[in-house]
C-alpha cells in the first residue's frame, strides 16, 4: 500500500480571504522593495511630469549650481587579461539613469546624497508622475546612511533632508511648475 493519502476539498472562504489580503500586503511591500530599493527611502518627492524631462530639469539645477556637483572621476576600469577586456564598475549608485549621487558643498561641511528616479522604467516614458527618492544621505564626518540600513538618527536625517530640499529639490519645483 502506498503512503499517498486522498485529500478532500473543504471550502474555507476566510482563509481564502485571508489569503487574497495577505498576497495584497506582500505585492504592495514588493512594489516598495522594486520602486525604492532595499535602501528604503530617506525623503521622496513627486512631479507632475515624466521621468526624463525631470531628469533634464535637474541636470539643470546641477549645473548652474556652483555648489552642486557630480563626481567626475570614472567609476570604471578596463580589465585586460588573457587577450580579453572587461569593464569592472565599482558604483552602482551612479549609473546616470536610475540612480544620480552628488554633493553639496557648504561652507562648513560637503554632503553626499545618492538618489534614484523611482517607479518602472517601462513607464517613465508615459508616465504622467515622476518622483525622486534619496536612497543615501552622508556629511563629511560619516553621519548619515539610509533608511533601509536604519542608522540614520531623526535629527540627522532632518539636517540632510532639509539642505537636500533647500538646495535641490525646492529649485527643481520651480522649473517643473513654470
Amino acid at each position: 500500500m502506498n503512503d499517498i493519502y486522498p485529500c478532500r476539498m473543504v471550502s474555507r472562504p476566510h482563509v481564502a480571504a485571508s489569503t487574497i489580503i495577505a498576497s495584497a500586503i506582500l505585492a504592495v511591500w514588493l512594489t516598495g522593495c522594486i520602486t525604492a530599493g532595499t535602501h528604503g527611502s530617506l525623503a521622496s518627492y513627486t512631479f507632475r511630469l515624466p521621468k526624463d524631462p525631470l531628469q533634464q530639469i535637474v541636470n539643470s539645477v546641477i549645473a548652474q549650481t556652483p555648489h552642486i556637483y557630480r563626481d567626475t572621476i570614472p567609476r570604471y576600469m578596463i580589465d585586460r587579461t588573457d587577450g580579453g577586456s572587461d569593464t569592472l564598475w565599482d558604483n552602482y549608485y551612479r549609473d546616470g539613469v536610475r540612480y544620480e549621487t552628488i554633493y553639496v558643498a557648504l561652507p562648513d561641511d560637503t554632503l553626499q546624497y545618492t538618489f534614484q528616479y523611482s517607479g518602472y522604467e517601462e513607464e517613465w516614458a508615459t508616465s504622467k508622475e515622476s518622483w525622486i527618492s534619496v536612497a543615501y544621505a552622508h556629511d563629511s564626518h560619516g553621519n548619515g546612511g539610509s533608511e533601509g540600513q536604519g542608522n540614520v538618527n531623526r535629527r540627522t536625517r532632518k539636517r540632510l533632508i532639509g539642505i537636500f530640499e533647500r538646495e535641490l529639490i525646492d529649485r527643481v519645483k520651480v522649473l517643473t511648475e513654470r
